[in-house]
């Protein structure tokens, strides 16, 4: 059976702290935004001082990962403890590291400027992806600004974007301008444990998609488990209008409209990009907004079992899982490939995925 195991790191160094024990530990990864989970600590009993504790739990500064025959499937950033001195457990609550992207500008207190620019050009939308992490994540090594991500290849391009630091933009409102667009790069953090055994985050940026193993299996006698079909068309639309930033008639407008789809009574919907302030970008923000909702989704929710014969701590967000239908009434003969963009795990021998 996978082993689990759940260390303390240093969240800005990586610097593994200690093995600790957990009774529970339920946990959700994804990509686009951050995931987050909570877990059973067992304080008592575990031959530590209250000092010992106090620093290994501290917020933010300390980081727990819940890994998989040591592979790190999960790892939060401590954002609370709640201490049962009755059970002797500290309930920890964590969050993703793309969480920091909403704490975070491309530039620091000490370095602001009011005349100075985010200034990016002849990169392609992952290039653009990338230096926003770059400046919003990396200084110098050691200091309370850098954290260990590591960065992909740079990759030129014919895009550009000019963001003035006055304007206040968070790194969060960067980075989605870039992969919520029409074909934009979907985006994870994804934590990995380094040869030297530091925690780092490698940072992932699709093609729009993200890379991952594919995984094949039958939708019955397998181990996928619990396979539900969900026709959903509550958030679909025929047109968007994108509000960005300006008021009155200065406001500047993103329309998006008059794409393929299913005969339907019109049903259009405005969308907020308040710090949007491009014409251009409010458009292709309205599209994308459009096409993801244009025809009702068509959902497989299902559980992939632990039973030995796949390798779970390779699931990932961008991983692809292929189920074989035999065919019933509602669901046709036929393979179908589900790109996953969320994994949640825990103590049971189940993942629970979420595709699209």
């Amino acid at each position: 059976m996978p082993q689990w195991t759940h260390q303390i790191v240093d969240t800005k160094s990586g610097t593994r702290l200690t093995n600790v024990d957990v009774a529970d530990w339920p946990y959700q990864t994804l990509a686009n935004t951050a995931g987050q989970g909570t877990c059973d600590v067992v304080v008592r009993g575990s031959g530590l001082t209250k000092s010992d504790w106090d620093d290994l739990l501290r917020p933010r500064d300390r980081t727990i990962v819940h890994s998989l025959d040591g592979f790190a499937m999960y790892a939060g950033l401590i954002e609370r403890e709640t201490w049962d001195g009755a059970s002797g457990v500290s309930k920890v609550a964590s969050i993703e590291m793309r969480a920091m992207a909403s704490r975070r500008y491309p530039f620091s207190v000490p370095t602001y400027n009011a005349g100075f620019a985010f200034d990016v050009s002849g990169k392609s939308w992952r290039g653009i992806a990338r230096a926003i992490v770059k400046a919003g994540f990396h200084s110098i090594p050691g200091d309370s600004f850098h954290l260990p991500i590591i960065l992909p290849a740079d990759e030129a391009g014919t895009q550009s974007k000019h963001e003035p630091w006055n304007e206040f933009k968070l790194v969060e409102d960067l980075l989605r301008e870039v992969q919520d667009r029409d074909g934009g790069p979907d985006i994870y953090f994804d934590p990995v444990w380094s040869s030297s055994g530091k925690l780092e985050w490698w940072l992932k940026i699709g093609s729009p998609r993200l890379d991952g193993p594919t995984f094949e299996s039958r939708a019955t006698g397998s181990y996928i488990d619990g396979l539900k079909v969900i026709v959903d068309g509550s958030k679909q639309l025929t047109g968007v209008f994108g509000i960005g930033s300006g008021q009155g008639h200065r406001r500047v407008v993103g329309k998006a409209g008059s794409i393929a789809g299913p005969s339907i009574p019109d049903m259009d919907a405005p969308v907020s990009f308040t710090k949007v302030d491009v014409q251009s970008e409010a458009d292709s923000l309205a599209m994308a907004h459009l096409k993801a909702h244009r025809t009702a989704t068509t959902a497989w929710s299902f559980d992939m079992v632990m039973d030995g014969s796949w390798a779970p701590h390779e699931l990932r967000p961008g991983s692809t899982v292929r189920i074989w239908h035999d065919g019933d009434e509602r669901v046709a003969a036929g393979w179908r490939d589900e790109y996953v963009t969320s994994v949640s795990g825990g103590p049971s021998e189940v993942m629970r995925v979420g595709v699209r």
